[in-house]
């Protein structure tokens, strides 16, 4: 990949917009006894993906395209410099190997080691779409990425993981075979770009606003260059205790819900949410007097929500935040009783059941009332805007689901094979979950959440009842 990659300027859309500028990492991990073998293959690999989706190998930059507009965003070709300094994929030799004890400390618990991936934390105004580091291992490779969320969302990301396993099975392979094309992607920022057209009066759906609920902005700056202060850990949960929980809450639910099914999403929220009201104001927390309200928002996929509705292998942003609030007293009151514990708990206090189903109940009528009403709205409303420039606004807790994913199940050729391990680190965000993919059937594999606050909070957080009743009896199956 002497060359860097050449395709036309796009700009990005509305919502694409409506994101702050980060970079958002991920691990493949690969067990391998030869893992030197794996370069040559994942060269051809990112070599072919570049050359059938070559914005991928672009950057985010500003743009004037836009007459009037400030803080306009697009994707251009990179410089030859540039591509030099930032290749697509760039290949580290670390003398370790792939071990409980090396996973806390690269993949896991402690991942502020930027070695370990293709780009740093801090952006710089001209910043990659995505780029690949393939870091060698005593007895494996851990192929890390990282990607611009303003040009592409986790639904995109999983996407171009896909068409990367199918490009390592087959360094040839049509761009017919790949799950999209440049053509299909250029078709869906069109469509998101028309719906700016059809006026919609900016605001609250008619459920209330989903969009802005107990929210505080954020200083996206601060947290790129304080990316160490938090932690974060994967937390793994009993997949039978989650759906015993989906089943309280549907016999909790309020007649006006009934026939609306809580999904096992909202449930790990809910479950997040109540744990971290406790965690930050309970008895034994260190913080100011708690608000009235405590925020909650789960990321929604737009793509089924607008009309027509936009392919789920549309790699741009169409991410929509379901916005609730409860609170922090009425949590707080109802569970007083129960008490932190370091031991895996044997039974679940059946007010503890009852307050996460009111949580939940609530998340699930957020989720409900965003529609192609609302995601117009705020398309329109970015469209109108001189200052194109993101908002960024964050909940006390904000979740992204992975969940149905089918990543364990592809095939990255014969030398690779399959991923023996995925992960999404992130150490900048308190507040911030991903509920990583499935290593199973959804409904009866374990939930892998991946959960970062500040050291005090997750301390306490990792000692509540209900994490040490969910958490019992799962690590072995992992």
């Amino acid at each position: 990949m002497a060359c860097p990659p050449f395709f036309d300027p796009y700009v990005l859309t509305e919502l694409d917009h409506t994101l702050p500028p980060v970079h958002v990492s991920g691990f493949l991990t690969f067990r391998l006894k030869e893992p030197i073998n794996a370069i040559p293959v994942l060269e051809a690999a990112v070599a072919r993906l570049v050359h059938l989706l070559p914005f991928l190998g672009g950057n985010v930059a500003s743009s004037t395209r836009i007459p009037g507009k400030t803080n306009v965003l697009e994707v251009q070709p990179p410089s030859e410099s540039f591509w030099s300094q930032y290749p697509m994929l760039a290949v580290k030799k670390h003398d370790l190997s792939i071990d409980p004890g090396l996973a806390s400390s690269v993949v896991s618990d402690d991942v502020s080691n930027e070695t370990f991936l293709p780009i740093g934390y801090e952006f710089t105004g001209v910043d990659p779409v995505w780029r690949f580091q393939a870091n060698l291992m005593l007895d494996g490779v851990i192929v890390s990425f990282s990607l611009n969320h303003q040009a592409l969302d986790g639904v995109g990301a999983m996407c171009v993981i896909d068409a990367f396993a199918k490009c390592c099975q087959n360094p040839n392979i049509d761009a017919g075979s790949l799950p999209t094309s440049p053509e299909k992607q250029s078709k869906s920022r069109t469509t998101i770009s028309d719906l700016a057209n059809v006026s919609q009066t900016a605001g609250a759906s008619e459920n209330g606003s989903p969009m802005e609920v107990a929210s505080h902005s954020v200083d996206i700056d601060e947290l790129n260059q304080n990316a160490h202060s938090p932690v974060s850990k994967k937390l793994v949960l009993n997949g039978e205790r989650i759906k015993l929980l989906r089943k309280t809450c549907a016999e909790q639910a309020q007649p006006s819900d009934q026939g609306t099914s809580v999904s096992g999403n909202t449930i790990v929220t809910a479950i997040l949410w109540i744990c971290l009201i406790r965690a930050q104001f309970g008895p034994h927390a260190t913080a100011p007097p708690p608000p009235e309200l405590s925020s909650a928002a789960m990321v929604s996929n737009l793509r089924s929500k607008i009309r027509p509705a936009l392919p789920m292998t549309y790699l741009g942003n169409t991410v929509g935040h379901a916005w609730s609030s409860f609170s922090v007293e009425q949590v707080l009151s109802s569970i007083s009783h129960l008490h932190y514990d370091s031991r895996a708990a044997a039974y679940l206090d059946p007010q503890y059941m009852r307050i996460v189903a009111a949580a939940a109940n609530r998340l699930q009528d957020a989720v409900q009332s965003i529609s192609d009403h609302s995601v117009r709205d705020i398309i329109s409303e970015k469209n109108a805007a001189d200052d194109w420039a993101a908002q960024p606004t964050i909940a006390d807790l904000h979740v992204s689901s992975l969940r149905q994913f089918d990543l364990y199940a592809l095939d990255f050729g014969s030398l690779l094979g399959g991923v023996s391990d995925f992960d999404m680190p992130e150490s900048r965000f308190p507040g911030l979950a991903w509920v990583l993919p499935s290593r199973g059937k959804p409904q009866f594999a374990p939930w892998e959440v991946r959960l970062t606050l500040h050291p005090e909070v997750m301390e306490r957080i990792q000692k509540d009842p209900l994490l040490r009743w969910l958490s019992s009896d799962v690590m072995s199956k992992l």
